[in-house]
């Protein structure tokens, strides 16, 4: 079983650590626009808003804001002071209670695991302005993978009509992990909010047939899926290369 706290503990250390011995105002290279200083109080926003709902076992967000920027000289130790805040709050966490999340009310396992992975990734980000490796556990890439596959890249509501046209597949190189991403077209109108949708997008899908195949590590798979890496930053790209680019390029990017 992963540690997901020890995950966002580890990672977020990793970004403190490039805070404070790195120009804050250094461009982050997988996060254009952003600086060191920026991606810093990006993840301490969102771990001081997780821990706040946690804490306060909140059912809605009401009137919870974003939190105000420390001053860049002290986002290193705000950004440590939140990290830990928030691995105290889900470690307390009634697991039974349910929670205010962008996807509804989940339980305190499923913010701990997002949390790992918002911490993985910006790890990775934090690495990426210093030049450094980003090394990631096995089975820890494994379990992003998943996740982006479900929470970003999950089956299209049932409202709406999906219409696939072709599918990629991602292989774990020496390893069992097997993926498969479909592209289509999704087209209905929300129930909920009346937004009409026409849109080309990439959905996981089960088992079928794909035009290319993308191999690498577990790492480099979970950071592609994410963009943090280039498209051909991979061990082999195999079938329609085209195809891989115009889904990669659709992938999500936070």
């Amino acid at each position: 079983m992963i540690d997901f706290v020890g995950v966002v503990l580890q990672s977020t250390a990793g970004v403190v650590d490039v805070l404070r011995g790195s120009d804050l105002d250094a461009p982050v290279p997988t996060c254009p626009g952003w600086s060191v200083a920026d991606l810093g109080y990006h993840l301490y926003d969102v771990q001081t808003h997780f821990a706040t709902i946690v804490e306060e076992e909140r059912t809605e967000r009401g009137d919870l804001a974003d939190a105000p920027r420390p001053p860049d000289r002290s986002l290193a130790d705000a950004l440590h002071a939140a990290s830990e805040r928030l691995g105290a709050a889900i470690r307390h966490a009634d697991p039974s209670q349910r929670f205010h999340t962008w996807a509804g009310l989940q339980p305190v396992s499923w913010i701990a695991r997002r949390q790992a992975h918002e911490a993985l990734i910006h790890g990775a980000d934090a690495a990426a302005a210093v030049g450094a490796p980003v090394d990631i556990e096995t089975s820890v890439a494994r379990d992003g993978i998943e996740e982006v596959m479900e929470w970003f890249h999950g089956a299209p509501p049932q409202w709406a009509e999906w219409m696939p046209s072709d599918a990629i597949g991602l292989v774990e190189a020496g390893g069992e992990g097997r993926w498969r991403l479909e592209w289509g077209r999704l087209r209905g109108t929300s129930p909920t909010t009346g937004t009409d949708y026409d849109v080309e997008m990439a959905v996981a899908a089960e088992d079928g047939p794909v035009s290319a195949v993308v191999t690498s590590g577990a790492g480099a798979l979970d950071l592609w899926l994410w963009r943090r890496l280039p498209v051909g930053a991979v061990d082999r790209i195999e079938g329609d290369r085209e195809l891989v680019e115009r889904i990669y390029e659709a992938l999500v990017i936070d």
